[in-house]
């Protein structure tokens, strides 16, 4: 395998430089390998690049991988790449429940990917059932906490400033998650039959849905050309103009909490977790139910002066 080399070029240049597809958007990213030595970093660089062209993970996930495989390949490689060898490390590190999770399914990820280019014999891994991710608790904002935030949102202090107001909107009133915000193109809005309007997004591993969205989402599309919405800009600057928009307001997290407002809001107005699952685009069931145990609003008036 040839040396691994790094690339200096900015993220921007980079996407300056990349060709769109015949479809009009843009490649996903690859991988900017670093110049390091080892062979199981060798192995890390090529399974990060042939992840990215199946999977199409963000530049941010790409490092979270590096880091997790890096971390467990130099204590574990080549001999101790097992169940029992993963076991050990995780016991020794002390990590928790979401950390053995993530990492478990980071290594399983790598095993599997060996085994199909023809770098392994056998995938330790195959079969054996993952640990479970703890469950996360959802963190609405109240309608008030929405209110200042979309307000700030609209004052962009410079004229090139990101339109952070409009990626709220597509958070709050649509569930969108910061990935597929920086997807959008004008062509994802549909006029229906009876005169509403649909949301064609790209979603996790590669799904598209159709979703129902309201006027707020659809004044976001006026006037605007073919292609897409926010060239200039991927899922790490919506991610990151969410966090400063939010410590601009005071508040913990980012534009991920709009999608839990979106999700719990949903839920309250129906009390139907079908609904809120398609809505959402949750792939289970019990991630919706989350969201319903925080919004069932009968569960309060249930034990409201129970006994006076």
């Amino acid at each position: 395998m040839p040396a691994v080399t790094a690339i200096t070029k900015s993220r921007h240049e980079r996407r300056r430089s990349t060709p769109s597809t015949p479809g009009g958007r843009r490649p996903n990213l690859r991988v900017v390998p670093v110049a390091v030595e080892g062979e199981h970093v060798r192995q890390i660089e090529a399974f990060l690049a042939d992840h990215t062209d199946r999977r199409g993970l963000r530049p941010r996930s790409i490092v979270n991988y590096r880091e997790r495989l890096v971390r467990m390949l130099t204590e574990l490689w080549p001999d101790d790449i097992t169940p029992a060898g993963f076991r050990k490390l995780a016991a020794r590190e002390g990590w928790g429940p979401a950390t053995i999770a993530s990492y478990y399914a980071t290594l399983s990820c790598f095993t599997e990917w060996r085994l199909r280019v023809g770098l392994a014999e056998v995938d330790p891994f195959a079969g054996m059932r993952p640990p479970s991710m703890p469950q996360g608790q959802p963190k609405p904002v109240s309608p008030d906490q929405l209110a200042q935030l979309l307000a700030l949102a609209k004052d962009r202090p410079r004229r090139k400033s990101p339109p952070v107001d409009e990626w709220a909107t597509f958070a709050a009133y649509a569930g969108l998650r910061t990935f597929e915000i920086a997807k959008v193109r004008r062509e994802d809005l549909r006029r229906t039959f009876d005169g509403g309007h649909e949301l064609e997004v790209d979603g996790k591993g590669g799904t598209r849905a159709s979703i129902p969205v309201g006027p707020e989402i659809a004044q976001l599309f006026e006037g605007r050309p073919a292609g897409e919405l926010y060239p200039d800009h991927d899922a790490d600057d919506v991610q990151e103009a969410g966090r400063r928009l939010f410590r601009r307001a005071g508040l913990p997290g980012g534009l991920h909490r709009l999608r839990h407002t979106f999700a719990t809001a949903v839920y309250r107005r129906t009390q139907d977790p079908f609904l809120t699952q398609r809505l959402c685009r949750h792939n289970s069931l019990q991630s919706t139910l989350t969201y319903a145990q925080l919004a069932d609003d009968r569960l309060r008036s249930a034990v409201t002066g129970l006994h006076g």
